[in-house]
């Protein structure tokens, strides 16, 4: 994170330096203020809206540009209030500036406002985030779905300026093929750099909800079109564009990312030497073992879904943890009371399944947060509910409980090891996983025909 002082004595300093420098030409200086160049683009914005404000520097730039009114929306609430204390040119503190501390994909969801100009920012994930990682910090901001919903809120003239630090090239394509596909044309992709002089730069991917208003931009601005030209970077529309189902920037194409192989090698020649000599002669419980996987695939998925609603990692772990464990309580009241049968049950948690392929979870977010909370964190976890409804039935009928439990914790472990099959599917398939291993346990209990 910097906080840059970018008022005019700085601009002019920085200018002067790069004018001394081989870096840029004179003729380029006006265009490498990547906090400028918005401005430079759509000028005398009435309304803007910042997706990743940070501290400041981007509501800084805006306040600059002339915009009337600035939305700035940045999910760090210590991130904001750094930029509040520290951040030179007090952008926080102008009353053209309303701060918004929420998730992005959770603010465009709710608001109903229009802007013309909207810029989302370069966060410091992209520096730190690959595809070794399962962490999804920000990259519903960039799925096909979040874009369209930032082309809704844009005017009819509006602008989207998109700017990202790309490390590698399916980075850029999948960005570049994403805006394609929700603007209807290429958009424009060139990079911007500074020698630091104005921030780190980056690559500015940048569309106009009319194709006809960035060109008549472009046309009326000859020295900006010569820059942009100048500073084009090639980016393929051969990739898929990123999705809220397979969200995963940071991987080049849909596959398994061979640490992720090579640990659930290890882990699952680990738990065969368990079952080999631990559970020897009495086997594993497959109902127990099957119910194991399902339910902490299940959970898994849950939290990748969840980031969708709300945002920050220990956020979504409070809420979705939180809630499975109130539905596993509230079922093992439901099991001690015999509320309902198991066959109810297990109707129950088919239906609970089944409906979460179809509800788009994003729309969520127009809820209010009560609301949101409820149906996000209740009601996707419900089918915990109905599934430990069962599984308390089946545990408590178990006659050798040290093995039904081991096979139930075997099972957890194969369960969230195949998580990473979304990576090669999407997320949503997970869900059709999740289904089959509850129905092939029910199955298989029913075959035994002593405790169902």
């Amino acid at each position: 994170m910097g906080l840059l002082n970018l008022d005019e004595t700085h601009i002019a300093t920085a200018s002067a330096y790069l004018a001394e420098t081989k870096f840029a030409r004179p003729q380029d200086i006006p265009f490498i203020d990547q906090y400028r160049l918005p401005y430079q683009i759509k000028t005398n914005p009435e309304n803007v809206l910042i997706i990743g404000a940070g501290a400041g520097n981007d509501a800084a730039g805006a306040v600059r540009g002339g915009a009337r009114s600035v939305d700035a929306v940045e999910i760090d609430p210590v991130v904001v209030k750094l930029g509040q204390l520290y951040h030179p040119d007090q952008p926080y503190q102008k009353d053209r500036v309303n701060i918004f501390v929420t998730d992005g994909r959770e603010f465009m969801e709710r608001t109903d406002k229009k802007y013309d100009l909207i810029v989302m920012g370069l966060a410091d994930s992209h520096t730190l985030s690959s595809s070794l990682t399962n962490l999804r910090l920000d990259h519903y901001l960039y799925t096909q779905e979040s874009i369209t919903r930032a082309r809704e809120l844009l005017k009819p003239d509006g602008v989207l300026v998109l700017s990202f630090e790309v490390t590698r090239p399916w980075i850029g394509n999948r960005l570049y093929k994403t805006v394609d596909q929700v603007f209807g044309y290429q958009p424009l992709a060139f990079e911007v750099r500074s020698d630091g002089a104005f921030g780190w730069g980056g690559y500015f991917f940048i569309a106009a909800k009319q194709a006809e208003v960035m060109t008549n931009i472009l046309a009326a601005k000859p020295e900006l079109a010569n820059f942009v030209t100048k500073n084009s970077r090639p980016f393929s529309l051969l990739t898929n564009p990123l999705t809220d189902d397979w969200p995963y920037l940071y991987l080049d194409k849909p596959r398994l990312p061979l640490i992720h192989v090579l640990m659930a090698g290890f882990l699952i020649g680990s738990m065969m030497l368990v079952k080999k000599y631990l559970f020897k002669k009495s086997g594993v419980d497959m109902p127990m073992f099957l119910w194991g996987a399902a339910f902490l695939l299940f959970e898994f998925q849950n939290i990748s879904k969840a980031s969708l609603l709300f945002g920050l990692t220990w956020q979504t772990n409070m809420v979705v943890i939180t809630a499975a464990l109130a539905m596993i309580l509230a079922a093992n009241y439901t099991a001690y009371k015999k509320l309902i049968t198991l066959r109810a049950a297990f109707i129950g948690l088919i239906l609970s399944l089944a409906v979460q392929f179809f509800i788009p979870l994003h729309f969520l977010n127009r809820l209010s947060p009560a609301v949101k909370l409820i149906l996000g964190g209740g009601g996707l976890n419900l089918p915990f509910f109905f599934g430990g409804i069962i599984f308390a039935d089946w545990f408590a009928k178990a006659k050798d409980k040290s093995r039904a439990f081991a096979s139930n914790l075997l099972g957890s472990a194969v369960g969230g090891l195949l998580e990473m099959i979304s990576f090669l599917t999407g997320i949503k398939f997970l869900l059709a996983i999740t289904l089959g291993f509850y129905s092939l346990g029910w199955f298989i209990a029913g075959r035994r025909k002593v405790i169902i």
